[in-house]
């Protein structure tokens, strides 16, 4: 699965996502974003190839519809077959939208998508870890486990990424009205 719709985060969440992966690393627990151009982020879809330019002016056409989404990582969750440690932000209904209209309207300007990210088996998520044994899969979620507060944060940009290696295509600001600026403030202070 070469490329990914993924939302990136505000400096602050992204600063504290990477202060977890420091930890990771400073305990021989590889970090997800490790990679050259990888950025903290929630992935919406992955597929394998795209269309042409189409991609490009879908996502600045949805970039303009959104507000930005405000976020909350409180817990994280793994996927044990797979290894894979992430931080999760809930179901919120921002993420679902967002996640829906997306799959709505990439029909025919994509091929080869990865069932994971279909809107009946989503799992909204941050990626901290891949292909963790059991074992740095358990110091892993200890070492999330021992945070105090829940990270906070907003997702500001919606972007293609190509990978491996790592590599932002293009990436759009999410519209922030009056309404969804305020309302962001106000789920962050909650």
């Amino acid at each position: 699965m070469p490329f990914a719709v993924v939302l990136l985060f505000d400096p602050r969440a992204d600063a504290a996502v990477r202060r977890i992966g420091k930890t990771m690393k400073d305990k021989d627990i590889p970090f997800a974003l490790n990679r050259v151009g990888a950025d903290p982020h929630i992935s919406l879809a992955g597929f394998k190839e795209r269309k042409g330019r189409q991609l490009r002016a879908l996502l600045k056409k949805i970039a303009g519809e959104e507000s930005a989404l405000p976020f909350r990582f409180r817990k994280a969750g793994a996927f044990p077959k797979a290894g894979v440690l992430f931080l999760d932000p809930g179901r919120a209904d921002g993420l679902l939208k967002i996640h829906a209209n997306l799959h709505r309207r990439l029909r025919g300007l994509v091929r080869g998508t990865n069932p994971h990210y279909s809107p009946k088996n989503w799992v909204p998520h941050c990626t901290l870890g891949m292909g963790l044994s059991p074992n740095q899969l358990r110091k892993a979620l200890k070492i999330v486990g021992t945070r105090r507060r829940p990270i906070r944060g907003v997702c500001r940009k919606i972007a293609l990424v190509k990978y491996y290696p790592v590599k932002k295509l293009f990436s759009f600001n999410l519209q922030v009205s009056p309404e969804g600026n305020g309302r962001a403030r106000r789920n962050l202070k909650a």
